[in-house]
């Protein structure tokens, strides 16, 4: 019996060792960087670049960034850094919830989340001035400051108030047209032209787009692909073919304000400028995506847009989309 008793605490002793070396090892590698680290740019973080002290030729700048690409490189389990965004150093646990986002993961926001009300003052972040003075200027920052950032980026591309709506939306569905507008600004880090080093990220999520069933596909193309204009998504032919492949019927939906679909991130009241530009590009390219009898409806529209707008005060100069509305039917005139 006590050898039966032995043997079971060795195999469970064997069972769970690894799983705590490998954790140990995790929490020992994000300590050593909160001290090794001066700051943390979260904006910087989010958006996949480093931060402008980069630029400068500073052992500061090798540290930092030599210091956060080893954390990321080492891709620790989800799991481990969950238990040490419980670590007892701020620091730690504002390292560990940055690299659950670092995994474009939207399932652990939560777990970022939790740490939002988190007062605790971690690493400090850079003082925004001019010119990037020597030593840096820095300003003190919180856990759930920089937890918050990590949260808001999927709540601005959702169009919605705050993580209760976004839970309450962004729960039925596998994928969402917002999850891939934040992993395209991240491939692009913001940045105006396209960086060619950067293509590798870009195609790694131009393959999972392509991927998805058609009609995801192809609205997620026609809609993405006007809202990040500096990223090199599809050419503007690839974009007319996507719009025609959704069909007559659908750009019409489109057009008079009622999406098709089920992804709440596409309907119009989520994110009003995005489904602008879409219209945009639709009206600007009638001649190839909608038909002369359409021209009609395209006046009715413009006329129940600019009466709207003008009683909201607006001048007629200041009409949204007045002229793409005109040009669109002079378009379609040619077309007859």
């Amino acid at each position: 019996m006590r050898n039966l008793l032995t043997l079971f605490l060795a195999i469970l002793t064997c069972a769970i060792c690894p799983a705590q070396s490998t954790l140990e090892k995790t929490r020992d590698s994000l300590r050593s960087a909160a001290a090794a680290l001066p700051v943390f740019e979260v904006g910087d973080f989010i958006y996949n670049r480093w931060p402008r002290f980069s630029l400068m030729d500073t052992s500061i700048s090798a540290n930092y960034k030599r210091t956060l690409s080893s954390l990321i490189e080492a891709n620790y389990p989800a799991g481990d850094l969950i238990a040490v965004a419980g670590d007892p150093q701020p620091a730690v646990r504002t390292l560990a919830i940055a690299l659950l986002f670092q995994k474009e993961d939207p399932k652990l926001l939560f777990e970022i989340f939790l740490r939002i009300n988190d007062t605790a003052q971690t690493l400090p972040t850079l003082q925004l001035v001019d010119f990037m003075p020597v030593p840096l200027l820095t300003r003190p920052q919180t856990v759930g400051e920089a937890a918050r950032a990590m949260i808001d980026a999927y709540i601005h591309s959702a169009g919605v108030i705050d993580f209760d709506s976004y839970q309450r939306s962004h729960h039925s569905r596998p994928y969402y047209l917002s999850w891939f507008e934040v992993r395209l600004l991240r491939a692009t880090g913001l940045t105006n032209p396209f960086q060619e080093y950067r293509r590798p990220l870009l195609t790694k999520v131009l393959g999972e787009l392509r991927r998805l069933p058609a009609f995801d596909r192809d609205m997620y193309v026609l809609c993405l692909s006007q809202w990040v204009p500096e990223c090199p998504l599809a050419t503007e032919d690839e974009v007319i073919a996507a719009a025609q492949r959704l069909g007559h019927t659908r750009l019409l939906q489109i057009i008079i304000g009622r999406p098709p679909g089920t992804d709440p991130d596409v309907v119009q009241s989520s994110r009003p400028e995005r489904y602008q530009h879409v219209v945009s590009f639709i009206l600007s390219h009638a001649d190839k995506l909608l038909n002369p009898f359409d021209e009609s409806l395209l006046a009715a529209l413009e006329q129940a847009q600019r009466d709207r707008f003008l009683r909201q005060g607006w001048t007629p100069d200041m009409l949204p989309d007045a002229e793409a509305y005109a040009r669109a039917r002079v378009l379609l005139s040619d077309t007859r």
